[in-house]
């Protein structure tokens, strides 16, 4: 009994230390508005919402971020996408590429009239078609 509960608290250390690094990476555009976040720990979900568009760099770091954080937890991410721009197709699909293999848990909600922009194979995640400010 107590190997169990030393396994879920040191369970829940990993992902607060997990969640930390996840908006270490995030907290400048977060300041920014271009990003927003949140956490519920209850249900373990991870709201990641793109509403302006930031650099490269923030997808890199945070597309390594959420797999690890996916790897190690059993957080459920979901990433909502404001206003997907052509030019930032590439960096959008190098972020939704690193948690392919956790795609069953990950969801994607974008605007149905602007799906195409958004590069990610629906049969790896949940998509979420919604209306503007979903």
């Amino acid at each position: 009994m107590l190997d169990r509960i030393a396994t879920l608290i040191q369970s829940r250390n990993r992902q607060r230390r997990r969640i930390r690094r996840v908006l270490r990476v995030v907290a400048r555009y977060l300041s920014a508005g271009a990003v927003a976040l949140s956490w519920r720990s209850g249900l373990a979900q991870l709201d990641l919402t793109l509403a302006g568009w930031p650099d490269a760099r923030f997808f890199a770091r945070t597309a390594l971020r959420l797999d690890r954080l996916l790897g190690h937890t059993h957080a459920t991410p979901t990433l909502r996408i404001e206003e997907p721009q052509a030019q930032h197709a590439a960096h959008l699909q190098r972020l939704l590429a690193r948690p392919v293999h956790h795609g069953n848990r990950a969801a994607v909600v974008v605007h149905e009239k602007l799906r195409a922009l958004v590069p990610a194979d629906s049969s790896v995640f949940n998509f979420v078609l919604g209306t503007q400010g979903t």
